[in-house]
Parts: structure tokens; sequence; C-alpha cells
């Protein structure tokens, strides 16, 4: 495990204050190793996410987990026979920063990132035969993250009968009809006396299903695009020294969970539900477990 101190000058678009925002990052490592000569920088993937929240308009503090791959090329010649090697250095980091804005959009950053290395190895490639040697016999952290979306994709919103003939399902959202409950988005957003507001979500509220207020329109259409963050998981694989003394062949803990966050801009109900938010929702699950293998 490796910390280092870290301090920046960033310009990025300022949260209000109370409010937490999480961000997917995705770029590229260029990473060599000083001490080795002759070594060409390795090219890898950095990939995870970054969560902030904004305490007040002058600080927020950001945390995040990203993987990070690392470590350096290059070419070396043993009694005439030429090879390439490539040593691979891959980490976990945990940035964990303090924000304080010098003014809006301009932000200095100032804390610590802690680093976990997950894999040591080298691989050799002479006359086009491979082989690769874990520096460190044993993985140890390992960390994965799985992303699904939708773009350019949209729906209409079902606010009546528009979207079905059928008598038994004939109502969509309409409340009271049918029995259906009053959804929080038209408690909360319907025009009537006290608020005759002439674009609000859902016109007057009645028991009984009014045509002339569910007739198709774009009025009813929403943008249905969005990300997922579908799965994450984190582990850890104890070192095989300490698993021979246990009698076991390996030993793993780890945390994952599912549903976890979704970026859209559309906010009433789930948007992978599409047109009726009636239909049983994704549910967020969070597990924590191990896995045992025995000699």
């Amino acid at each position: 495990m490796a910390a280092f101190v870290l301090s920046s000058v960033a310009s990025f678009a300022q949260q209000a204050a109370g409010t937490f925002t999480l961000q997917p990052k995705v770029g590229l490592n260029v990473a060599s190793m000083t001490e080795l000569d002759g070594s060409d920088p390795r090219i890898g993937l950095a990939v995870g996410a970054e969560g902030q929240y904004q305490f007040s308009d002058l600080v927020g503090v950001s945390f995040g987990l990203l993987y990070s791959q690392q470590g350096a090329t290059g070419e070396f010649s043993f009694m005439g026979i030429d090879a390439d090697q490539t040593m691979k250095l891959d980490y976990i980091n945990v940035p964990i920063l303090a924000n304080v804005y010098l003014y809006k959009g301009l932000a200095v950053k100032l804390g610590i990132q802690p680093a976990f290395k997950v894999n040591s190895s080298v691989k050799t490639t002479v006359n086009g035969n491979s082989k690769s040697v874990d520096l460190d016999g044993v993985k140890g952290f390992d960390f994965s993250m799985f992303f699904q979306g939708l773009a350019n994709e949209s729906f209409w919103i079902n606010a009546g009968g528009f979207s079905t003939t059928n008598e038994e399902t004939k109502g969509g959202l309409a409340p009271f009809y049918k029995n259906t409950q009053l959804l929080k988005a038209i408690a909360d957003d319907h025009w009537s006396e006290s608020n005759r507001n002439l674009y609000a979500f859902w016109p007057r509220l009645s028991t009984y299903l009014n045509n002339n207020n569910t007739q198709p329109s774009t009025w009813w259409m929403r943008d249905g695009s969005f990300l997922r963050l579908k799965q994450m998981e984190f582990g850890y694989t104890v070192p095989r020294n300490l698993t021979k003394k246990w009698h076991m062949e390996s030993l793993r803990f780890y945390v994952s969970g599912s549903n976890l966050l979704n970026w859209s801009s559309f906010k009433m109900w789930d948007p992978e539900q599409g047109s009726s938010a009636l239909n049983y929702p994704l549910q967020r699950t969070i597990n924590v477990g191990l896995n045992v293998t025995f000699q």
C-alpha cells in the first residue's frame, strides 16, 4: 500500500450546497519506471468513479475508487536471444480530497490518495511465445464495475387510455380510476383551484377517466436515456502463505451491489420502467460474502 498527498487547482461545474454527485471516470495512464534502464512507458487503463458532497458554497469533499494500470515495457538480450518484457503494476487508488472554491467554478483540491497494489507480474515474450510470472503469488484486491444504459431513447407516459384498447388495463396512471393509487409526481404537480398552473404536469384530478386530458400528444413524451451502474464488486484474496496454514486453497472476501446508481434527466420514476410507474421496480441489492476453496 502507498499513500500520496495530492494538491491541484481545477476548474469544473460547482454544485449547490447540500448536494451529492457521482461521476464515472475513464482515461489512460502513461507510466514508466525511472530506475529500470532502457524501459519504455506502459499505456494502461484508468477507470472508476468519484463522488462529491458539497457542504457549502465554498467547501466540498470528494472521494473516489479508481483502478489504474501502471508499469513499464522494455527489450533485453540474453545470450544472443532477444526478448520483450512488460512489467504490470496495477493499483486501486482511493483519492480523498477537500475542495475549496476560490470563486465560482475554480477550486483548490488538497488531500491524500492511498494506493493498494492488486497485481504485479512480468510478461516475457521470446520468438512469439509468452510467459507471465506473478511477482506476489497472489492477486490481492480486485475491483469490477458494469454499466448499462440507453441513448437517444424516448417513451410516452401512459396518462390514460391512448396506449391500449384493453378495458382491463385502460386508465394508465390516471389516479382514482379503477382504484389506481395517486403518484407523488401527480400529487405534487396538478391543476387545481388553488394551483392554476397551465403547465402543471397533470390536469384536474377526478374519479373518472376524462378523455380530454389523456389525448396523445408530445406533452406526455419524455427522454428515456439513462446510464445505470448495474453491478459493482470489490474483493480481497488472502495471501496463499496464510491460507495454507489454515488448510485452505484460497479465501476471498467480497462486497457486491446491483442497481446501485442511475443517471437520467427523467426523475419521476426509473426510466427503465418506460411508460408506467406502476410496474414492480428494480431492486437495489448489496451482498457481503466469502469464497472458500479447501485443499
